[in-house]
C-alpha cells in the first residue's frame, strides 16, 4: 500500500555530491514539486540553484531541527538520494525508511546496503536521471510499512549492534558458532 505525500523531499547539504540539482532535475522530470532543505555548501554551488528559487515546483529552505525533518520526510511521497559522491552510508535514507517514506537513488557507496531494493525504495545507475524520475512513479506504489518494518529490522541501532556483536563472536572462534 503505497501513497502519501505531497512531493518529493532532498535532505542534505547543497553540493554537488550530495546531488541537490540533480535532485531538482529528477523532479522536474517526474512532473513533481521537490522541497530541498540544507545550506549550500559554497558560493559557486549557491549561485547554480538560485535560479530555481522563483521556479513554483522547487523549495528550496534551509536546515531544520531533525525532529521537523522527519516529519517532513514522512509527508514526501519519496525521499530523493542522488550522491555524486560513494557516500559510505545513506542516513538520509535510513532516516526516510524509518519514517515510513520510500528512497529514489543512484547506487553508490552505502545506499545499497541501507535501501532494500523494490521494497523500501528504487536504486537506478549512478547519474542517470532519466531513470530516477521513472523510478519516482515505481517509489509511490511501494508500502510505507515495509519501509518502517525493514528500518526497525536493519536499521534500529540496537539491532546493528546485535549484528555487529554476532559478526565478531564469529570471527573469534574461527567461524565455529
Amino acid at each position: 500500500s503505497g501513497g502519501a505525500g505531497a512531493g518529493l523531499l532532498f535532505a542534505g547539504r547543497l553540493s554537488p555530491e550530495k546531488g541537490g540539482l540533480e535532485a531538482i532535475a529528477i523532479a522536474r522530470s517526474a512532473g513533481m514539486p521537490i522541497l530541498l532543505r540544507g545550506q549550500p555548501y559554497d558560493a559557486a554551488y549557491a549561485r547554480l540553484l538560485e535560479p530555481f528559487r522563483d521556479d513554483p515546483w522547487v523549495r528550496l529552505l534551509g536546515p531544520v531541527p531533525r525532529s521537523r525533518l522527519w516529519a517532513e520526510m514522512a509527508q514526501a511521497a519519496a525521499v530523493l538520494c542522488p550522491a555524486g559522491w560513494e557516500e559510505p552510508f545513506g542516513l538520509v535514507a535510513a532516516e526516510a525508511n524509518a519514517c515510513g517514506t520510500p528512497v529514489v537513488g543512484f547506487r553508490r557507496g552505502g545506499l545499497p546496503e541501507v535501501v532494500a531494493e523494490g521494497v523500501t525504495g528504487i536504486l537506478v545507475d549512478p547519474g542517470d536521471v532519466p531513470a530516477a524520475a521513472l523510478a519516482v512513479r515505481e517509489a509511490l506504489a511501494l508500502s510505507r510499512e515495509a519501509c518502517r518494518r525493514h528500518a526497525e529490522a536493519t536499521l534500529d541501532l540496537e539491532a546493528v549492534l546485535d549484528a555487529h556483536e554476532r559478526l565478531y563472536r564469529r570471527m573469534a572462534t574461527g567461524g565455529r558458532q
